[in-house]
């Protein structure tokens, strides 16, 4: 069974709205995603990883996969899906749903975009949304990290979510090729200074209590 098209319709009407923005508003916005570039050059692979798991809790998952594939990294969750009001965040910036003092740590929005530090396609398959976001798709100068693109799983069946995980983010046209191998350093290699370890998961416990895995 395909998703409804008012959701498709949904993501197509945010799209059409951003770009119909001011000229000078796109500038803006193009701006503010370079600080956010900016904000996660140092280590981007380890920023990203953390930032997803963290995206995870805040939909109080118990379970989150890393799948890295050829060509690709695949995230899964079975926390709560996207609603509208999560779409229209991570097609903004420095807006989120979440709040603070209901133990939701992701609150200034801006997490999911350090995904465009190490690719330039990702597709959210979440509930019925299914959208990406990719740059080979618009003109040079347009704000790509928050344009929505529905995909084709409103006319075929998505390969990708099932009746564990609602909530899958998969990452593609890397921006180069040591991405695959950095991400598995940091998270297997303890001499690698950005290693996750358990000091770095600390925090992340205290709140996730489901399993992790890597694949």
């Amino acid at each position: 069974m395909f998703p409804r098209k008012e959701f498709k319709e949904y993501i197509e009407e945010v799209s059409r709205e951003l770009r119909g923005a001011p000229r000078r508003g796109l500038k803006s916005l193009i701006g503010g995603l370079d600080v956010i570039a900016m904000a996660y050059s140092a280590a981007p692979e380890r920023q990203f990883l953390l930032e997803y798991l963290q995206n995870a809790i805040d939909a109080r998952a118990t379970a989150f996969y890393v799948k890295v594939d050829i060509g690709k990294i695949i995230i899964a969750n079975n926390g709560v899906p996207f609603s509208k009001d999560d779409v229209d965040a991570i097609c903004g910036i420095a807006c989120s749903r979440k709040k603070p003092e209901e133990g939701l740590i992701g609150f200034i929005g801006i997490g999911a975009k350090s995904a465009f530090l190490l690719g330039k396609r990702l597709e959210i398959h979440s509930g019925e949304y299914h959208f990406a976001f990719d740059k080979d798709f618009w003109e040079e100068d347009m704000p790509w990290q928050i344009l929505p693109i529905p995909t084709k799983c409103y006319d075929e069946q998505c390969i990708y979510v099932n009746e564990k995980y609602k909530t899958v983010f998969v990452l593609e046209k890397f921006h180069k090729g040591e991405i695959i191998g950095n991400l598995s350093d940091i998270m297997f290699n303890p001499r690698n200074p950005f290693f996750i370890d358990s000091r770095v998961l600390l925090f992340t416990h205290a709140y996730f209590k489901g399993k992790l895995t890597l694949l």
